[in-house]
């Protein structure tokens, strides 16, 4: 029997999206598909999209086969770094590394869904790295523009995009509340990743809902035939 495969490929957004800490949004999705799919993560913490390109064929072919059936590509945050920072990527790039991703997980019959960056708490992240005795490296209006060309890749290629950056703005709580240091996300911030996600999912994929999946082994009482 091979389970259904869904890669979730990310920054450290996704790397700590499996903390039993801050109920990370990958646990509470591996959780929710649990003898649904199999679910793997990428998460490759401080990677932006050029340092991706080099790290999906190291591992995209090992993942190949009739039970690849649906990526996550969740990059951004780190792309958005002001420029001459050494994360930064330009938007034009960016765009492209994306576009180049896209066609590389397409060719195995996945399915994609794009993920933007949520929005930068600035004021906290500035202090943690002024704790650190470091220089301010991003800001959230710059990175609200990367999220904006991924929409825009999305459409362009039809493909599901979940929209962080909106979901952060709409939530109840403030930014403030969703984040451990003004970038990552605590219990809050992943529930709010988790819901988006699956929100995503069952409304543009829904042949890959929970719901729909099979169950790829029967419940014990029924291969007992036990009718408790």
């Amino acid at each position: 029997v091979v389970y259904p495969r869904i890669v979730l490929f990310g920054d450290s957004l996704t790397e700590q999206g499996f903390s039993p800490d801050q109920s990370g949004w990958c646990l509470l999705f591996s959780d929710r598909y649990s003898r649904k799919a199999d679910v793997i993560n990428r998460g490759l913490s401080g990677y932006n999209t050029d340092l991706a390109l080099s790290a999906l064929p190291r591992f995209l072919p090992s993942l190949s086969g009739s039970g690849l059936a649906l990526f996550f590509v969740f990059f951004g945050a780190n792309d958005a770094a002001l420029p001459g920072k050494p994360q930064h990527v330009p938007i034009s790039r960016y765009v492209l590394n994306i576009k180049s991703i896209i066609a590389q997980i397409r060719e195995q019959g996945s399915e994609v869904v794009l993920v933007t960056p949520p929005p930068l708490e600035d004021n906290l992240w500035e202090g943690f790295l002024a704790g650190l005795g470091l220089p301010i490296d991003r800001r959230s209006e710059n990175t609200e523009k990367y999220a904006e060309a991924l929409r825009n890749v999305g459409k362009e290629h039809g493909i599901p995009v979940v929209d962080l950056f909106e979901a952060f703005r709409k939530s109840p709580h403030p930014l403030k509340d969703l984040v451990t240091d003004g970038l990552h996300l605590n219990r809050l911030g992943n529930r709010v990743v988790f819901e988006a996600v699956i929100q995503t999912l069952d409304t543009h994929l829904p042949h890959l809902s929970r719901d729909q999946m099979n169950l790829l082994f029967p419940y014990w009482m029924e291969v007992l035939g036990s009718k408790l």
